[in-house]
C-alpha cells in the first residue's frame, strides 16, 4: 500500500513540474489576420500558373499526463512515509549523478588518448584550413619523396640476380612478378617469353630504359642487337580452316610493329601462315592493321577497347591527339614513337564493327534506354542540318556498316514519303507561322539542295539523352522525316508523348495524313511543345495542347 502511494506521489510531482513549466513559458504573439471586407479572396500563383496553397499546419496541443488520479481515502499519508519517499528520491538522484560523472570521466580519458595527428585533422572545419593542412603535409614530405626517387635510380647495395644469384645484375624489370634484377644471360631467357616488358639497363651511373631488341652482352656488358618475337612461334592448327599440315613459318626482313596501351614496340617479323586459306594465323588479343598484304602493324585489342570507351565519354578527343600521347609515352621509354594514323583508324573501325556483329549474335541491346525499357513516357524528335555531306566528294559508293540499326534505311524512308504524296505536294504560303515567328522546320515540302547529298539528320531520343533512331534528310527539314519516326518507330513502341519544336504545325498535318495508315497507333500519342522552343511560339501554344 505504501509503495503504490509513493509511485502516485512521484507521478503527481512530475505532473506539477510540467504544469509549472508550461505556465512560465512566454506566450507567443498572435498576428491578427485581416480579412477583406468583401467576399473575394486573393491567391498567389507560380510561373506555371498553379495556385500556391498555404500551409494548413496547426500546432499540436501539449500532452497531458495519463497518471491515475488518487482515489478516495488515499489522499493522506503519514509524515514518516513522506519523509521516507523524499529521502529515497534524493538517494536515487545522487546515484544518477555519480553514474553520469563516471561516464563523463571515461569519455574524457578516451578523448585524451586520441593521437595528435588525428585530433589536429578533425579540428579543421573550413575548406581553407583543410587545404593549408594538405599543403603543409606535402611540403614536409617533399624532400623525403625526392630522396627516395634519387636512391631508386641507383643499383641497390649487394644486389644479385633474382634467377641465378649472380653478383652482377644489369637489368631491372618491374613487370616480371617475383623478378626485379637480372643478369645478361637471364634477361635473354626470361624476356624471350615477355618481349613487351619495359626494361631498364644499368650504365654504371643510373638506370635507363632500352628497347626490346637490345640486351647487354654477358661478356663485355655493352648493348647488342638480339632477335625477339612477339610470342614463341609453335606450329599449330589454323582456326579458320582447321588444317595443321598447311601452316608454315615465314620470316621477313622488316620489323613487326606492335601498338599497345604503352605505345609502340618493334620486334622481329616471324609469323605463322596458312597456305590453304592464304591468311596469317594471328596471335590472341591482337588485331591486324591491314589485310591486303602482310600486315606490318598489330594492335592490342585492349587498346581499342580503351579508346572506344574514352571516345564515348570524351567525344571531342581526336584520334591524332590520342596517338600523340601514345607516341610521347613510347619516346619516354626510349622506343620509336611513330604510329600510323590511317592504319589505326581503319583497323579500329573494323574491330568495332566485328564487336557489333558479335553483340547481335549475343542479342545485346544497343539503343535501348534502361529507364524507358518497360514503358517509355516521351520522345523528342528534332533535326540537325549540320550533319550534311556534299555530293561532289570523290569517295566512291560504300554501304554503311550499320545500315538500318540506328539510321533507318533510305529505301524505307523514301517509300514512306511517297505514301505521304511528297512527289506532288506543294508548300502553302502561310505554313511555318506561329504567332509572329516563322519556323523553317515547319514545312510540308522543301526546296532541294543541289550541292548536298545529305542535308542533315532527324534524330529521336528519350528524355534520358539516349538517341534511339534517326533518318537521313535529303530534302531539308520536312514533316515527312519526323512522321516516319513517329509512325513507324515510336508509335509501335507505345510511347505516350511526342515532343517537337513545331508541334503546333506538325500535329494537324499528321492528323490529316492518318487515313493513309490503317490500324495506326500514331494518333494515340499526345503532342507536347518543348520548353526551349515554347517562348518563341504564341501564347496559345505555350498553355494548350493541340
Amino acid at each position: 500500500m505504501a509503495t503504490r502511494q509513493l509511485q502516485e506521489i512521484e507521478s503527481q510531482i512530475q505532473e506539477a513540474l510540467r504544469t509549472l513549466k508550461e505556465k512560465n513559458r512566454p506566450a507567443r504573439s498572435k498576428r491578427s489576420v485581416k480579412r477583406p471586407n468583401d467576399s473575394w479572396r486573393h491567391y498567389s500563383y507560380d510561373g506555371s500558373g498553379r495556385r500556391i496553397k498555404k500551409s494548413k499546419y496547426t500546432r499540436r496541443p501539449p500532452k497531458t499526463s495519463r497518471s491515475r488520479p488518487l482515489a478516495t481515502g488515499e489522499d493522506t499519508i503519514d509524515a514518516g512515509e513522506q519523509e521516507y519517499g523524499e529521502n529515497d528520491m534524493h538517494t536515487e538522484e545522487l546515484e544518477d549523478n555519480s553514474q553520469m560523472e563516471a561516464i563523463l570521466h571515461d569519455l574524457e580519458s578516451h578523448l585524451n588518448a586520441i593521437p595528435p595527428s588525428l585530433s589536429s585533422h578533425t579540428n579543421c572545419k573550413s575548406w581553407r584550413e583543410r587545404v593549408e593542412q594538405a599543403n603543409q603535409s606535402w611540403e614536409s614530405r617533399r624532400s623525403a619523396l625526392f630522396e627516395n626517387k634519387i636512391s631508386y635510380m641507383a643499383m641497390p647495395h649487394g644486389a644479385t640476380c633474382s634467377v641465378c644469384d649472380d653478383d652482377s645484375p644489369v637489368i631491372r624489370c618491374h613487370e616480371c612478378r617475383g623478378v626485379s634484377h637480372l643478369c645478361a644471360l637471364c634477361d635473354k631467357e626470361v624476356h624471350r617469353w615477355h618481349p613487351l616488358h619495359d626494361r631498364e639497363y644499368w650504365n654504371g651511373e643510373y638506370f635507363t630504359f632500352i628497347p626490346p631488341l637490345l640486351s647487354p652482352d654477358h661478356i663485355s656488358g655493352n648493348l647488342i642487337d638480339i632477335d625477339r618475337l612477339i610470342s614463341p612461334i609453335a606450329m599449330g592448327t589454323c582456326r579458320h580452316c582447321g588444317s595443321d599440315q598447311d601452316v608454315k613459318k615465314r620470316t621477313f626482313d622488316t620489323k613487326r610493329i606492335i601498338v599497345t596501351m604503352k605505345g609502340r614496340y618493334e620486334l622481329d617479323d616471324v609469323i605463322l601462315f596458312c597456305e590453304a586459306c592464304n591468311c596469317e594465323v594471328l596471335n590472341d588479343g591482337f588485331w591486324p592493321g591491314s589485310v591486303e598484304r602482310h600486315s606490318q602493324y598489330l594492335f592490342d585489342e585492349d587498346l581499342f577497347l580503351f579508346f572506344d570507351l574514352l571516345h564515348k565519354f570524351s567525344p571531342g578527343l581526336s584520334t591524332r591527339s590520342f596517338l600523340n600521347a601514345l607516341e610521347q609515352f613510347s619516346a619516354l621509354k626510349c622506343r620509336t614513337p611513330r604510329i600510323n594514323v590511317t592504319a589505326f583508324t581503319r583497323a579500329f573501325q573494323e574491330w568495332r564493327y566485328c564487336r557489333y556483329e558479335m553483340a547481335k549474335i549475343k542479342k545485346e541491346p544497343r539503343f535501348d534506354c534502361p529507364a524507358c525499357s518497360d514503358c517509355q513516357h516521351s520522345v523528342h524528335i528534332d533535326g540537325n542540318k549540320k550533319l550534311y555531306r556534299f555530293s561532289k566528294i570523290q569517295r566512291g559508293h560504300q554501304e554503311s556498316y550499320y545500315s538500318g540499326d540506328f539510321i533507318a534505311k533510305n529505301s524505307l524512308v523514301d517509300s514512306h514519303l511517297e505514301k505521304l504524296g511528297y512527289a506532288s505536294e506543294v508548300q502553302s504560303d502561310g505554313s511555318g507561322m506561329c504567332g509572329t515567328t516563322r519556323w523553317k522546320a515547319a514545312k510540308a515540302a522543301s526546296k532541294t539542295m543541289p550541292n548536298l547529298d545529305e542535308t542533315g539528320m532527324v534524330i529521336g531520343g528519350c528524355r534520358h539523352v539516349i538517341a534511339q533512331k534517326a533518318v537521313n534528310m535529303f530534302r531539308g527539314e520536312i514533316y515527312g522525316y519526323p512522321h516516319y519516326l513517329h509512325q513507324e518507330v515510336f508509335a509501335c513502341r507505345g510511347v505516350r508523348w511526342l515532343w517537337e519544336d513545331v508541334i503546333c504545325q506538325y500535329w494537324p498535318w499528321a492528323r490529316s495524313k492518318s487515313p493513309l495508315f490503317i490500324n495506326s497507333r500514331a494518333m494515340e500519342m499526345k503532342p507536347a511543345l518543348s520548353v526551349m522552343h515554347a517562348k518563341a511560339h504564341s501564347w496559345h501554344c505555350q498553355v494548350c495542347v493541340v
